[in-house]
């Protein structure tokens, strides 16, 4: 039952970091995904609150937001990509203790 469960998790985890990537590389302007409108919106509070402030650090936000952006979308993929492939592996290999 529950390589089901992670079979389905890691379908929509890819679905939702494709549809993400997709969105914000062909419609940049158009259409805001939930997890890039999230990342979005929280980064833009931090520097309202001033936690990330100073010169160098705001002149630094936008390509920061970029890069933050980016490894949203590859974890999404990557963990969508991992939880379909965790149930395929079996239980061939395990591991022996020391003797």
């Amino acid at each position: 039952m529950q390589f089901w469960i992670s079979t389905v998790a890691g379908v929509a985890f890819t679905i939702a970091g494709a549809g993400e990537t997709f969105m914000a590389v062909l419609y940049p302007r158009a259409i805001n995904g939930p997890i890039t409108a999230t990342v979005n919106r929280v980064f833009h509070r931090l520097l309202k609150l001033g936690w990330i402030a100073g010169c160098r650090f705001i002149v630094a936000a936008g390509p920061a937001l970029i890069v933050t952006q980016v490894l949203c979308w590859a974890t999404l993929l990557l963990a969508g990509v991992s939880l379909i492939v965790w149930p395929q592996l079996g239980t061939g290999i395990t591991a022996r203790g020391c003797r």
